[in-house]
């Protein structure tokens, strides 16, 4: 059973022993949901790749914008027990 975060929140709190492995959490106190931009560039890549590696999910499409010199693109990821 999948639990929420207030109620992951509240166990760590009664039990601080609980680890982020424990509760399925994203690594290094990552938030269960980013969204991720920068220039459509091979780092934009590069980091959504990291973070697809890391275990979180797309979240909904990509974006993309022109900035009058660049395309700016942001993509939202989420952690797959925060669903």
């Amino acid at each position: 059973m999948t639990k929420t975060l207030a109620e992951i929140g509240l166990l760590m709190m009664i039990n601080p022993e609980i680890k982020n492995d424990d509760l399925h959490l994203p690594p290094d106190g990552l938030p269960c949901y980013r969204i991720l931009t920068g220039k459509d560039d091979a780092k934009f890549c590069h980091r959504v790749s990291e973070a697809l590696s890391l275990g979180y999910q797309l979240y909904g499409s990509p974006a993309a914008t022109f900035n009058g010199q660049d395309v700016i693109v942001a993509q939202a990821i989420i952690w797959p027990e925060a669903q």
